[in-house]
């Protein structure tokens, strides 16, 4: 009963629209987009998801949001194990002389290597031919390590390298 004495009516779906509107606002605030990358999305699908069990729990679907519960935890922490996208991102920093042929020689390395250069900032070139190159790679490779760079310290010119990804 409510306060003028009738009774109550509770809209189900009205309920689980609010909660999906909210949810959404919460997903969309997780996901960052970079200049050549996107986070967050598995964060974000991950609140829409659980919200959506929670939902079916509250609506007494509980064999549903049983098995929606099981698929979700499978899905992220066993397909996760198994590297379907296989493409990671990375950066390559160097430092070195030889202008612009440092730069050519450079990518030229670095694409041998089994990299596919997606951009590139060259942050300072002095009058003597010193620069400073970002790269910006794709490779489908899921462990790089110390081979990277070793094999970028044997381009000509290079003085520095700085690996991230």
């Amino acid at each position: 009963m409510n306060a003028g004495g009738g009774v109550l009516a509770l809209d189900p779906a009205r309920a689980a629209a609010g909660v999906i509107t909210g949810i959404g606002f919460l997903g969309a605030g997780t996901i960052l987009k970079g200049k050549d990358h996107v986070m967050g999305l598995t964060t974000a699908a991950s609140i829409w998801v659980v919200a959506a069990i929670g939902i079916a729990t509250g609506l007494g679907q509980y064999f549903l949001a049983v098995t929606a519960t099981i698929l979700v935890l499978f899905v992220l922490f066993v397909l996760h194990k198994i590297d379907i996208k296989s493409e990671h991102y990375g950066e390559i920093f160097l430092q070195g002389t030889g202008g612009t042929g440092f730069y050519e020689s450079s990518r030229h390395e670095i694409t041998s290597m089994g990299f596919h250069v997606k951009g590139y900032d060259i942050e300072a070139i002095s009058r003597d031919g010193d620069i400073k190159i970002r790269f910006l790679v794709k490779y489908k490779q899921a462990e790089v390590g110390v081979g990277v760079i070793e094999k970028l310290f044997r381009i000509e010119g290079v003085n520095a390298v700085s690996w991230s990804r």
